[in-house]
């Protein structure tokens, strides 16, 4: 079988999860032994992302243009299927949520985000971009899904068969782990996170639920007086951010002194900020599979988590859930976990447990199953 790849929507630094999700699974998939053949279709911004599978597959590298919004969305509706029906593809994985309207019933289409789920967090003209996008992918011939209760939720909200929807989790880097006392070092002075910090890594979109978060981290200080420095990792709008707190506290400047704003990071650079914390905490009213979780739980910090299907998927028992309307809920979380060593030894032990479950191996296993079901099914229809 001649398995085809595409890369194309993958910006360095700007494509969020989607970037290392995509650069994890075809490292993996790389890897593996198997007679398949493989075509990986890039740009030239980007193709340094996946040297290291340049081995085993062969890379297609489409011009420069296919880097801009447009020129790419022509390029995935037009010119990939067609391109790869020239190349005799048979099945080709469009791995970035969308496809094209060529879509054939042997491809597949990894789907990490919807319209409807996560419809506050978008504009009018990309809800009506996914929603059309999100209805043309049920003609493949199968769709992956990081996890169960999305692949439930896809089935519902857009009518795809069940059976054409599956569940893969995603993996987690061996990078992420425990990493030595003197990278934490390096890393509290550089960016200046204080010991025992509460960690998050998340952005300003209303289904980040940050209000709550806030509420929470403000109540920790006032009715708890404790004021473990809050560190947020990623896109954060400073307006935003402030509007939040002004509307929270009495005191908004001493509140922000307390938080510690560190622009989006590169991946492979979030290892010992994770380390450098002594919680880690995601909040949000809605995810697919939420990446961070598994690599805090790796790095061996404890969670706490919003209490939403997805995260009591993957964290099982091994982190504290919270109701995400509950920020007094939140902050006695904060306050066991800060102050009661037993507790939150607990925590890291099940954490690091949990976490030995998820591989970017594993995923890619998977991942090739679905590849060969899709064909399989298509070539008996």
């Amino acid at each position: 079988m001649k398995i085809g790849i595409s890369a194309i929507h993958v910006r360095p630094g700007k494509s969020g999860s989607h970037q290392p999700y995509l650069v994890n699974l075809v490292s993996a998939m790389s890897m593996l032994e198997t007679p398949h053949e493989f075509i990986l279709f890039v740009t030239p911004a980007n193709q340094y992302l996946f040297e290291n599978a340049r081995d085993k597959m062969e890379f297609v590298v489409y011009p420069a243009l296919a880097e801009e919004v447009l020129p790419r969305i022509f390029l995935e509706q037009m010119w990939l299927p067609l391109d790869a029906h020239r190349r005799k593809i048979d099945v080709l994985h469009y791995p970035g949520t969308t496809a094209s309207f060529l879509l054939r019933q042997s491809d597949v289409v990894t789907v990490h985000h919807d319209s409807v789920t996560q419809r506050i967090s978008m504009s009018s003209i990309r809800n009506i971009y996914y929603d059309t996008a999100l209805m043309i992918i049920k003609r493949a011939g199968r769709i992956i899904a990081p996890s169960q209760v999305y692949a439930d939720e896809l089935v519902k909200y857009f009518g795809y068969r069940p059976e054409r929807v599956q569940p893969v989790h995603h993996g987690v880097s061996s990078i992420f782990r425990n990493v030595a006392s003197s990278e934490v070092e390096k890393v509290r002075e550089k960016y200046g996170i204080e010991p025992n910090a509460i960690l998050t890594i998340t952005n300003t979109r209303p289904h980040k639920n940050i209000p709550n978060l806030l509420r929470a981290y403000h109540l920790l200080i006032t009715r708890y007086c404790l004021e473990n420095q809050l560190v947020m990792v990623g896109y954060i709008e400073e307006t935003v951010l402030m509007q939040i707190i002004s509307d929270i506290s009495d005191d908004p400047e001493h509140m922000r002194s307390r938080i510690n704003v560190i622009p989006f990071l590169p991946h492979e650079q979030l290892p010992p900020i994770y380390s450098a914390a002594a919680v880690f905490v995601f909040f949000s009213k809605v995810e697919t599979f939420g990446m961070p979780l598994v690599e805090a739980m790796a790095c061996g910090l404890p969670v706490v988590a919003s209490d939403i299907p997805i995260h009591r998927e993957i964290l099982q028992s091994a982190g504290l859930l919270v109701p995400p309307e509950a920020p007094d809920a939140l902050a006695a979380a904060f306050h066991k976990i800060l102050t009661n060593k037993e507790y939150r030894s607990l925590l890291v032990q099940s954490a690091l447990s949990r976490s030995q479950q998820f591989s970017w191996e594993k995923t890619a296993r998977q991942t090739l199953r679905v590849y060969e079901d899709s064909w399989s099914s298509t070539r008996k229809d």
